[in-house]
């Protein structure tokens, strides 16, 4: 910790379970809170059209859809994303993995606070249309472990953010 006064008010905070490791930043435009991408475990991701991915009848609830045909083999889909409720939308690739039975959804500008537990909700048509969404598995290296500097234009982590640049 350094030591102006101004360093040993903490304004933001991230743990880890399995190193038993709490990290205490400075302020909230710290590298350690800030990734690229995130992680979605095929069972956790709900697609909300598209073909039914199952042998229900027309009357019956279809409880498993097919993702969006991009991803289909490997692909890869642009789409928009948010990661907590009136956060302005992320412009991002998702990928599915077949090997590991997983999405990854890549942002354009790294995002602040991703947290596993949360859910990711994805979007097209500039937002208008919502295809699904998903428990958040795990988040991507944070900047601070890839030892990157953040860069200046961020992604802000809700409506009323006003101290990142866009």
């Amino acid at each position: 910790m350094e030591a102006n006064n101004q360093s040993l008010l903490p304004s933001s905070s991230s743990s880890s379970s399995l190193s038993n490791h709490i990290w205490v930043c400075n302020n909230t435009h710290h590298p350690s809170l800030y990734c690229d991408e995130l992680y979605v475990k095929q069972q956790d991701m709900n697609w909300i059209g598209g073909k039914c991915n199952s042998t229900n009848t027309m009357m019956e609830r279809c409880s498993s859809y097919v993702p969006p045909l991009p991803l289909n083999n490997g692909g890869t889909m642009r789409a928009l994303c948010r990661t907590r409720h009136l956060q302005p939308l992320i412009p991002c690739c998702i990928t599915w993995n077949a090997q590991e039975l997983k999405y990854t959804v890549r942002f354009d500008k790294p995002i602040r606070a991703v947290t596993p537990g949360q859910i990711v909700a994805i979007y097209i048509a500039n937002g208008i249309i919502c295809l699904g969404g998903g428990l958040i598995w795990a988040h991507g290296p944070t900047y601070h472990k890839m030892n990157k500097i953040l860069p200046k234009s961020l992604h802000p982590a809700g409506s009323n953010d006003l101290s990142v640049n866009q």
